[in-house]
């Protein structure tokens, strides 16, 4: 069973849903993940974010930074999927 995501009132509340995010790549686990499509892992262990290559150590920080400058339509989508679920949430953000 997932982990249901909080909304992001502080940085560190986006670092720990970052977190979730990236852990959920390596399971198949359906976890809140507004950014399907634009976060990819490279077997090398690379990620790429939204056209970006990243080493591993970078992404969490990376990621957490976008969120938080974008947490205000992130939160919205929080509350959409609390409401109706994994399979209807796509922001695209």
């Amino acid at each position: 069973m997932a982990v249901e995501p909080s909304e992001i009132k502080s940085m560190e509340d986006a670092k720990k849903l970052a977190l979730m995010i990236l852990s959920s790549l390596k399971t198949d686990e359906m976890f809140f993940n507004p950014y399907r499509g634009s976060l990819f892992v490279h077997p090398d262990g690379t990620i790429t974010f939204m056209g970006k290559v990243l080493r591993p150590e970078q992404v969490s920080d990376h990621l957490a930074r976008h969120m938080w400058e974008n947490r205000k339509k992130l939160n919205k989508e929080i509350r959409k999927w609390r409401l109706v679920g994994p399979h209807v949430i796509n922001c695209g953000c």
